[in-house]
């Protein structure tokens, strides 16, 4: 089966915005992706807003990853790479 394209809300969630497409190693681009943000989001709103957002993103995640492995049949894309930012 193909590959949905980024221009679905679950495909784009997913794959954290296309990083997950990238040809090498996608899913320690999806790990480095986060690691600016969470200290950003730790600098502006504190502990409390990091573990909120990781709940956010972990939901998201679930939604999205389900949503792909549903219609695609693999359980375990490697494009997926939210569950590093998560």
């Amino acid at each position: 089966m193909t590959r949905p394209r980024l221009s679905d809300p679950a495909m784009m969630v997913a794959t954290v915005g296309g990083i997950g497409l990238l040809p090498f190693a996608p899913g320690t681009w999806g790990s480095l992706a986060a690691l600016p943000l969470g200290w950003l989001l730790y600098g502006w709103a504190g502990p409390s807003a990091v573990v909120l957002a990781m709940v956010v993103i972990f939901c998201a995640g679930w939604w999205a990853s389900e949503a792909l492995s549903r219609r695609g049949g693999d359980h375990d894309p490697g494009y997926i790479v939210i569950d590093e930012v998560a």
